[in-house]
């Protein structure tokens, strides 16, 4: 059994299009993030400040590792880190088990949505004046890796979270077998 995995830049909407589609589909919403967080004891700021990005990116896979066995056998919905894309195992773990969804999104767009708040909690973001070259170096650095993995590409620009997470829905309703088969069985809500 699949879960749905969505990946895409910081600020692209990950977290909050998940959340609504996991309760959509009635079943759990994880944020790898968070679960890096419980699995370390540390904030991924503390984490890039002790190791660097290797040492985070170890704990990713790690993180993400264990989240794939534990819910094997269960339809749950996971928001991904922007930049899980850049580890070969990490992509590998999610096309094999997981219906990869890339949320996209033009630089503009993700830069609206990060505020000057969010930028600072995301360590590759962080720190100097120019967000903009941030943001733009790092999509079109990951940009073919998100493509490489992605089941399905969704675009987010001029819409709502609420929209985007429509669209999945039907996107994935149309298209996978298992989810139309867990809708139609009365475990998903279905009311979107």
């Amino acid at each position: 059994m699949k879960g749905i995995a969505l990946v895409g830049p910081a600020g692209v909407g990950k977290t909050s299009v998940g959340k609504i589609v996991s309760r959509i589909l009635n079943c759990p919403f994880i944020d790898l993030d968070q679960e890096i967080v419980c699995d370390t004891g540390k904030t991924i700021t503390e984490i890039f400040a002790i190791g660097g990005e290797p040492e985070f990116r170890n704990s990713e896979l790690a993180a993400l590792t264990r989240v794939t066995q534990e819910t094997a056998e269960t339809l749950s919905v996971l928001a991904t880190g922007g930049g899980l894309v850049v580890s070969p195992q990490s992509k590998k773990l999610l096309r094999e088990w997981w219906t990869v969804v890339f949320l996209q999104g033009n630089v503009e767009t993700l830069l609206m949505h990060l505020s000057d708040e969010g930028a600072k909690t995301r360590p590759l973001l962080s720190g100097g004046d120019d967000l903009a070259a941030k943001v733009r170096l790092l999509w079109e650095q990951r940009r073919p890796l998100y493509e490489q993995v992605a089941t399905y590409i969704i675009h987010v620009d001029h819409r709502s979270p609420e929209e985007i997470a429509k669209q999945l829905i039907v996107t994935l309703e149309s298209d996978n077998d298992f989810v139309k088969s867990f809708l139609k069985g009365g475990r998903g809500s279905g009311a979107y």
